[in-house]
This record gives C-alpha cells, sequence and structure tokens, in this order.
C-alpha cells in the first residue's frame, strides 16, 4: 500500500460493460452535480445533451421530465406562472424564466424539441439524485421542479419515502427498457448538501436516496451506480475539497471525481483522443502578452495544423468554433504584416 493510499479510503468501482466514446450520445439530468460532469463532456467535445429542463434535483421532477422528452408536447401559456416579473414553468429551473412569455415559451419549446429527439438516439442515460424532499404546489397537485421564490404556504413541503421513488421509477425503466434497449443508464446521489434541511435532515434526504436506488437495482440489474457521494465522503473527505460555502464542491473535487468517472465508463480510444483535444482547447484559450510575435503565429499555425489533422482523422468530433477562432487569429497576423 502507497502512502497516498494509506491517507484516504478508495472507493471500489466495478468496471462498467459499456463504454462512452464519441460518437456516444448521452443525455444527463439532474442535480447541478450533473452540470459538472456534463461540462466536463461538452468541454471535450463528446455528443452529450445536458439539463434540458435545467437544474433539477428530486428525483420525481426529473421523472417527469424524461415523461416529457417520451411524449413531447408544446407548452402554451397556460402552462406558465407569472411571479414576480417573471414567467415561471414548475418543470423547468428558473433558467429558463423570462419578463417575456413568449421568449420563456420558446426557450423550453426549442429545448424540449430537441432534447426528445436527442433521446431517441442516446445509448447512455445519466441520471443524479439530490434530495428526497419536494414541494407540491397546493392549487395543482404538482411536484415542482423549482418554487421561483413563490410563497411558502402555497406548497406541501415533505420527504418522499423510498418505496414512493422506487415504484415511479421501475415503471419508467421498464418503458425506457421497452423503448431503448441498448441505452445504459447510470444513476448517482449527488454529494452536494442540501444544508436548508438541517445536517440531521440532509442525511435522511440522502438515506432515502441510496435507499431507493438500492430497491431499484434490486430489481432493474442492468442499472449502473456511480458512487460519486461516496468518493467525496470516503475518498476526499475534507473540508479543503469544498467551495467557501462548504457545502459546493471545489474545482478539485470536481477533477478528481471526473477523473474516477472517466476512467470508468469512457473507453481507451476516447481517453486517447480527450488528451488531444484538450491541448487544442488548452492553445485556443492562451492569451499571449505579443499577439503580433513571430513566436505567437507560429504557435498558432501549428495549433491549427494539429486542429486539421485531428478532424481529418476524427471528422465527428465538432471543433468548428476553435477552428474559426485559429484562423481568425491568423488572418488577423497576416493583415498586421501588410
Amino acid at each position: 500500500m502507497s502512502v497516498q493510499e494509506r491517507f484516504r479510503t478508495p472507493v471500489q468501482i466495478p468496471p462498467a460493460g459499456d463504454r462512452i466514446g464519441y460518437r456516444t450520445p448521452v443525455l444527463m439530468l439532474g442535480s447541478c452535480f450533473t452540470l459538472n460532469i456534463g461540462r466536463r463532456m461538452q468541454e471535450y467535445k463528446f455528443p452529450v445533451c445536458l439539463n434540458p429542463f435545467g437544474v433539477l434535483y428530486n428525483p420525481l421532477s426529473i421523472l417527469s421530465g424524461l415523461q416529457l422528452l417520451l411524449n413531447p408536447r408544446t407548452f402554451t401559456p397556460g402552462d406558465l406562472i407569472h411571479h414576480q416579473g417573471l414567467w415561471h414553468s414548475f418543470f423547468h429551473h428558473s433558467s429558463f424564466s423570462s419578463p417575456e412569455r413568449e421568449q420563456c415559451l420558446k426557450t423550453i419549446n426549442r429545448e424540449m424539441k430537441q432534447a426528445a429527439s436527442f433521446l431517441k438516439k442516446a445509448r447512455f442515460l445519466f441520471i443524479s439524485w439530490g434530495t428526497a424532499r419536494v414541494y407540491r404546489y397546493k392549487k395543482t397537485g404538482q411536484i415542482v421542479s423549482n418554487c421561483h421564490k413563490l410563497p411558502h404556504r402555497e406548497f406541501d413541503h415533505f420527504l418522499l419515502t423510498p418505496e414512493e421513488i422506487a415504484a415511479a421509477w421501475n415503471g419508467m425503466l421498464a418503458t425506457l427498457n421497452s423503448r431503448f434497449p441498448e441505452m445504459a443508464v447510470v444513476f448517482t446521489v449527488s454529494p452536494i448538501r442540501h444544508w436548508k434541511d438541517g445536517a440531521h435532515g440532509n442525511q435522511v434526504s440522502k438515506s432515502a436516496l441510496h435507499w431507493a436506488l438500492h430497491l431499484i437495482m434490486q430489481k432493474n440489474p442492468g442499472i449502473y451506480y456511480f458512487p460519486s457521494y461516496e468518493i467525496m465522503m470516503d475518498e476526499l473527505r475534507d473540508y479543503r475539497f469544498y467551495e467557501e460555502d462548504m457545502l459546493h464542491l471545489s474545482h478539485t473535487s470536481i477533477s478528481f471525481i471526473w477523473e474516477r468517472f472517466a476512467e470508468t465508463y469512457i473507453d481507451k480510444e476516447a481517453i486517447e483522443i480527450m488528451s488531444q483535444v484538450e491541448k487544442i482547447i488548452t492553445a485556443c484559450r492562451h492569451r499571449p502578452i505579443h499577439p503580433e510575435s513571430k513566436e505567437y503565429r507560429a504557435f498558432v499555425q501549428n495549433t491549427l495544423k494539429q486542429l486539421r489533422t485531428l478532424q481529418k482523422k476524427y471528422p465527428f468530433i465538432p471543433l468548428g468554433q476553435e477552428k474559426a477562432f485559429l484562423e481568425k487569429q491568423i488572418k488577423e497576423q497576416e493583415e498586421q504584416t501588410i
């Protein structure tokens, strides 16, 4: 045992039979932890559809989102509420809200249409649960994805039981398996703490999620579980791995969990491609002190050459934005020399 291993308890993750490559469409839904992994995948240019309803925290709201993608419909003004100068949807995060009703509907319907189409070809579905506590809007009985700062008295606030969660999701998983038998489904419990419920309340909520997943995996043995919660609690296990609020994960901890995710679910060819993509992206982010220098010109030209070589070998990797940036840099340099 190495010195490093003696200072932590590594979480053992069973190897995944299904792996993600650069031609593997991945749909990701759920808590803000989904953003941490999903954005990394987007940065590396994987085909990812990330949170088409915005950040969702509880299992039933995520389930409602999936049901809408399986049976898409057009949202109309009757689906929205108006509060504090903004139009909102109880199915969506506040990032979809807008002072203009038509703009809100336009964004909602555009994202849902794209995501519903994406679901049909998705080969991985990644689900992140954040809390088992839900808010039910008294006027309609709907469990909402976001309260949008409406008065607390307009909602019933309660904890879902593991059995309720499992029963709802067992039905959904049966539907997914029937319609998309080749799709791999991965669940995780977000390590980000919901401190509004208190220390004990947060643990009770996370425990309900863990037990629900235990019940689900007993009935659906083909489902994967990625232990992001356990990695944070047992491997990292220190406040230096949190942001200043001591609730959200730091960049370092996100990177560590991302590495564990990548080694578990991303295939070997994609890992090799990722290193090449990262070099190009890092080069494009570089801001030189002397952009007019010969050295920087050679740097840009060499990066563009690497990009074209990579695109020729892997034409399915979307590097158009980086290519346009590099070509613009070269054009500006040539104009300066005239």
